[in-house]
């Protein structure tokens, strides 16, 4: 986590920040236990199965509860900073959302970034998630990133 924590991110407010700056410190419920992160990562802004899984997972949060168990969570994806407010929008996301352009991060976790699926796990597989079949999330992920031009542009750097 030493290593994690010293990545660059971008925030909404198109400003870095480093990962282990997110690490809550402050207790939201002064009675609950101590603050904890819960970090949501996606391979890229316009994945479709991507986002049916913020759609399925991120969107069905009880911010009560997290408030009162000091859970904080942010989502972390690969695109272009300017286009977190967009993304944030399309998928309807309570949650501060950050940019890892060059997806260093997301390297020191061995996770796969941008758009590259890698081989497929097993013919047929379909995580609970996803609600659509393929061709109609490529659709969809396409449709979120032309109403915000910047979900196109990749950014390295």
């Amino acid at each position: 986590m030493l290593e994690a924590e010293q990545y660059e991110l971008w925030g909404e407010d198109l400003q870095p920040v480093t990962f282990g700056s997110l690490y809550p410190t402050e207790k939201k419920n002064p009675s609950g236990p101590a603050p904890r992160l819960v970090v949501f990562f996606v391979r890229t802004f316009f994945c479709g199965p991507c986002q049916d899984y913020i759609l399925a997972s991120v969107n069905k949060l009880d911010l009560q509860a997290l408030d009162e168990a000091n859970v904080s969570v942010i989502i972390i994806a690969n695109g272009h900073k300017e286009g977190i407010k967009g993304y944030r929008k399309a998928m309807k996301c309570p949650f501060p959302t950050f940019t890892d352009p060059s997806c260093g991060l997301y390297s020191v976790f061995n996770f796969r970034c941008g758009l590259d699926i890698g081989s497929i796990v097993a013919p047929g597989y379909k995580p609970k998630y996803n609600k659509n079949v393929l061709p109609v999330q490529l659709a969809q992920g396409f449709l979120v990133s032309e109403t915000e031009e910047h979900l196109l542009r990749p950014e390295h750097g």
